[in-house]
């Protein structure tokens, strides 16, 4: 075991021990689990984290809050470039959009 000393900006370091007392860690914990992901992972994970801070998932909303976020997200998009994307059917005969980074967007007539 060694001793390392590392600067660490006070308020990241506040939250960050917030966080932990909240899951039941130590702040050293917390380190160590981190530096043990970041070398089995070879990089960065997706980290452990406090569910009751986090946005709601579409599966804890209901169909109400699910249409108003995409209402929100149709109206306050950008205009797509034509050549972003293609327009094709599906199985159904249903109309979408393909764009170049992979998303698809059905179009509602």
């Amino acid at each position: 075991m060694s001793v390392s000393s590392i600067r660490i900006d006070d308020s990241v370091k506040n939250e960050t021990v917030r966080i932990a007392n909240r899951l039941g860690l130590t702040f050293n914990a917390v380190i160590d689990i981190s530096l043990r992901q970041f070398n089995r992972n070879r990089g960065f994970a997706e980290p452990l984290c406090l569910v009751d801070e986090m946005d709601k998932t579409y599966r804890e909303m209901s169909p109400r809050e699910i249409e108003s976020i995409m209402q929100e997200a149709v109206f306050t998009r950008d205009e797509p470039d034509a050549n972003a994307f293609v327009t094709m059917f599906d199985e159904s005969g249903r109309l979408y959009r393909q764009y170049d980074d992979g998303r698809i967007e059905y179009v509602l007539s």
